[in-house]
């Protein structure tokens, strides 16, 4: 009888971490890249461009070698650029976390962008 309930109870354990691993390798959005994918495409010549939406200061600690610089503050300023670019390139977006990649992706995308992806994850993984 124990060793049922150890077993259901096994069962239910790799379900559960099953489902936590597959949460973290997957993106709900189908225009966040990961590192792995991320690389192959740069590696391919999938983009046209890398921006780099950080501060000159962070910019300036680093960046990835075949970026531009297009910060994200101020938001009038972004736009303003990246308004200059052609809507119909491909455009992977990075940031030091992800999460101002993602906010530039949004604000290009409602600028008629297209083909334009953000990074999942930090510059350290990119670079």
């Amino acid at each position: 009888m124990y060793w049922l309930i150890y077993v259901i109870v096994v069962i239910i354990l790799i379900m559960i971490g099953s489902y936590i691993g597959l949460r973290l390798h997957t993106c709900n959005d189908p225009h966040g890249i990961y590192r792995d994918v991320a690389r192959r495409m740069i590696e391919v010549n999938a983009f046209n461009s890398i921006i780099d939406v950080r501060t000159q200061n962070e910019w300036n600690k680093g960046h990835h070698p075949l970026a531009i610089h297009i910060p994200i503050a101020p938001m009038k300023e972004f736009i303003k650029n990246v308004s200059r670019l052609d809507r119909e390139s491909n455009y992977l977006i990075y940031c030091r976390t992800g999460t101002r990649a993602k906010v530039a992706w949004k604000e290009m995308k409602k600028l008629g962008f297209k083909k334009v992806y953000f990074f999942i994850g930090g510059t350290n993984e990119l670079i």
